[in-house]
Parts: C-alpha cells; structure tokens; sequence
C-alpha cells in the first residue's frame, strides 16, 4: 500500500514509520536506530559471532542492521522455526553467515559468542523472564535487551552480575525516536542541534528509567 519505501526497509524487510506527504513512504528507524545505537558504544568494530533472540520485526532491523556492520556469524533463534527460517535464507541472500539453532543448543555454543541481543519481549513487565534462562554470559561478552521496561531485566542484571558491557534498549528507544522525530520534521537543522543532546537525553533517561 507504500508508494514508496526506502532502501533499508527494502532490504530489512519491515517498515515502523510511515510518511505522509504527497506520497507515502516507508522506513524502519528500528534499523537506523541499532546503527546509532551499535557506533554509540562500539565505533567501527565489526561484530564478532553474535547470538540473536527473535526473528520477529525487530529481530530483523537488528540481524540486518548486524549484516550491514559486517557481522562474522549470526546464529538466531526462535520458538517461530519457519519464521527463523525465513530470516535466515533472507539474510544469506545478503551473504550474511545466519545459522538457526534451537534453544536447547544455546549452552554449547554460548562460550563462542562476543554478543548476545534480545529482540523478544521476554523480560518486560508482561513477560517476565529471560531468553537465557538459567544460563550465564561472561564477562568477555556484551549483553543488548532491546526491552526497556523495565531498563534492568533479568536478562541486563546477568550481564551485569558477570562484568560484561551492557546496552540497554533505552539506547535503540533514544536513537530511533530521534530517527523518527528527524524523518517526521524535515529539518536539516535539527540534525546537527540533537547531536548535541545526545549525552544529555541519555542521562535523562537512564536516570529516570535505570533503577
């Protein structure tokens, strides 16, 4: 029903904003916003091996947004296999190395990975609990919940406990809000003024939110 829709809805697969103006376009700023949110706390690292929850619409801004970063392997897991399964041959087509496992094959390969990110809602208020289960990261590790109510899940708290780097799902709601606030107003101004902000909104909200 999009007249028009944008290369990384394209690619991605999924849109979450839609503009109206004389045409209606589609974007993902789920995507753009993991981009900001990745070069935040890592630069131009490339990822390493990275264990991916969910194969949902964020599952796949996320593991596309990984694509684009050069991501070593993906391995993606889902209670959804056919859904898993259609991710996975979409991000080989982008000759991404994606391998589905089921979560009981998670503890053997848990030691090989350098991130683990949840894009399921396991861990908000209403599905209490996390996608490791009684599993534990390590400190060489860094930890992303896409989740952001609450900040601290489970999930956050293991990776915490352990010493490994966090990264909250405040970042991505940060990110992609100003991705949207950016596409929404059209002014080319406003782009370089919240660069400015960017300490100060994240201070603000992982002080209200980060308890």
């Amino acid at each position: 029903y999009v007249e028009d829709v944008s290369k990384n809805s394209k690619n991605v697969g999924s849109a979450n904003t839609l503009i109206f103006t004389k045409q209606t376009t589609a974007e993902n700023t789920d995507y753009t916003g993991f981009l900001k949110t990745y070069n935040f706390h890592f630069g131009n690292i490339t990822p390493g091996t990275i264990l991916v929850f969910g194969a949902g619409g964020v599952g796949r801004a996320i593991t596309f947004g990984l694509a684009s970063l050069g991501v070593k392997k993906i391995l993606l897991v889902d209670n959804d296999e056919i859904k898993a399964d259609s991710l996975s041959k979409d991000l080989n087509l982008f000759n991404t190395n994606c391998v589905v496992i089921k979560s009981d094959q998670v503890e053997k390969n848990i030691s090989s990975l350098d991130g683990i990110i949840n894009c399921t809602p396991v861990g908000h208020y209403d599905f209490p609990g996390c996608p490791l289960g009684n599993l534990i990261p390590n400190k060489t590790q860094w930890i992303f919940d896409v989740v952001y109510t609450p900040a601290k899940t489970t999930f956050i708290k293991k990776g915490e406990k352990v010493g490994a780097k966090i990264i909250s799902g405040i970042d991505l709601f940060i990110f992609q809000a100003i991705d949207a606030f950016l596409i929404f107003t059209e002014i080319k101004e406003n782009k370089y003024l919240l660069k400015n902000y960017i300490h100060e909104l994240r201070d603000y909200y992982f002080n209200k939110l980060y308890i």
